[in-house]
């Protein structure tokens, strides 16, 4: 390993559970941050404002991120002062390795370029890259700012890769064991997101599920009453915990994926699908590439061009493999050395 690497990411669980295992690494480290600019008031109110979609109607984009700028660098001492305690590199034992700080961009959204002028002041021999999980226009702030904060930035995507200049790094998901209450699943298909822009694919492949009499377990994020269809069979608006997730997703045979419009790469449904030996049903049409060969020849990935392709008796049958490679393929490990590969 020719750098010693230190993970900044939220303090959630959900990130604890998949990247958590890199703790275990010598030669890595995860610092985890809080949400504290929660705790300032002029941060809530205008949190609602940046939230908003109505506000796009009377705001104008750069307004509210010129806006978002000024507060986080309101709050710089602040900040700073929260990093000294948060930030203590522990690589005594790798003392002729550089440090790499992997700012995950959703950290760099909340806290801007005060967390990068943070590192570079008190760690100025290191590299500085950052690693988005979702798709760019997901994001608060323009990609530029990235560019002039960072050394490299890497993507889980990787049509965003050829669009931004980013460098492709698969997401990792740590294995866990499978709790015992839902080794025989109860359900045929799961699905569980937002609707963000993709609602009516999502509903238009519920119909046909159920058309095929399958049982099923929906549950839809962020749709407006008025658009509820289904209303009694769907679980709309009630959100999960991670572990709800992670059981409801090993509770059904199948989960149900649909990327939202400017996606284009495999997601973490793919992984626990891969990792839990839970089939998947998917329009990631990357995962007809050559690359992803054998991980098809399992049997455990439908994908679908459009609705009326889908095999629906796929779903109720059985396929047997050795999930022990894509317990490596997506262990934190296997990020860290591609990430290393490539400084």
């Amino acid at each position: 390993m020719k750098n010693f690497y230190v993970l900044i990411a939220s303090k959630k669980y959900e990130i604890e559970y998949m990247y958590g295992e890199l703790s275990n690494d010598e030669n890595c480290q995860i610092v985890y941050l809080e949400h504290i600019l929660q705790n300032k008031i002029l941060w809530r109110f205008f949190s609602r404002i940046f939230n908003s979609s109505k506000i796009d109607l009377i705001s104008p984009k750069r307004f509210r991120y010129l806006l978002r700028k000024f507060i986080q660098n309101k709050y710089t001492n602040y900040c700073s002062s929260y990093f000294s305690k948060q930030i203590t590199i522990s690589n005594e034992k790798n003392t002729n390795t550089k440090i790499c700080f992997i700012v995950m961009a959703r950290i760099y959204e909340e806290f801007g370029d005060t967390i990068t002028k943070y590192l570079r002041k008190n760690y100025p021999n290191a590299i500085y890259t950052s690693y988005f999980v979702d798709v760019v226009s997901s994001f608060k702030c323009p990609v530029s700012d990235y560019y002039s904060s960072f050394d490299k930035i890497y993507s889980f995507d990787k049509t965003e890769c050829n669009k931004y200049g980013f460098t492709y790094c698969l997401e990792p998901f740590a294995y866990h064991q499978i709790p015992s209450s839902v080794k025989n699943p109860e359900y045929d298909v799961t699905f569980i997101g937002a609707a963000k822009d993709r609602l009516n694919d999502i509903l238009s492949v519920y119909e046909k599920l159920k058309a095929h009499n399958l049982k099923l377990d929906f549950w839809i994020f962020g749709v407006k009453k008025e658009n509820q269809k289904y209303k009694d069979e769907i679980h709309y608006n009630s959100y999960l915990s991670f572990d709800e997730f992670i059981n409801h997703t090993l509770n059904a045979r199948c989960t149900f994926e649909t990327l939202q419009k400017n996606g284009s790469s495999p997601t973490t449904r793919f992984s626990m699908c891969m990792l839990y030996k839970r089939k998947l049903l998917t329009n990631c049409i990357e995962l007809l590439d050559s690359e992803w060969y054998e991980t098809m020849a399992t049997d455990n990935i439908q994908v679908y061009k459009d609705m009326n392709s889908i095999d629906f008796d796929w779903i109720k049958k059985d396929c047997e493999y050795d999930n022990q490679k894509y317990v490596e393929m997506f262990s934190t490990r296997k990020m860290i050395e591609k990430m290393d590969s490539v400084l």
